[in-house]
């Protein structure tokens, strides 16, 4: 019985962390969107937060700095693929305008 429960857990995904002495999983943070504008506008101006920066913002917040901490290196993350993907297109339209003037004569 103890294996056929084991098995339904695993496909159903109902996986009970406790029994496996690791703490349950921290639900996802809903950030407000005054939440999210005030991060957006501190992230365009400084990348990167001190700790006494990322004290303040978490205060300002209600949040913790924790998620504070999390959110910047999540907006870090995304920052960063959406400029590689800029440079990439931007290389393509560099060799496509070559091309062109190559083969226009």
């Amino acid at each position: 019985m103890l294996l056929h429960q084991s098995l339904l857990n695993l496909h159903t995904g109902n996986h009970d962390a406790t029994t496996k002495g690791r703490k349950p999983r921290r639900r996802r943070t809903a950030f407000t969107h005054a939440q999210l504008a005030y991060l957006e506008r501190k992230f365009r101006c400084q990348k990167y937060l001190s700790v006494a920066d990322r004290s303040d913002v978490a205060e300002a917040l209600n949040l913790s700095e924790t998620q504070v901490k999390t959110w910047y290196q999540n907006r870090r993350t995304k920052w960063k693929r959406q400029n590689q993907l800029r440079l990439e297109q931007l290389r393509k339209q560099a060799s496509i305008f070559t091309l062109q003037e190559l083969f226009s004569f």
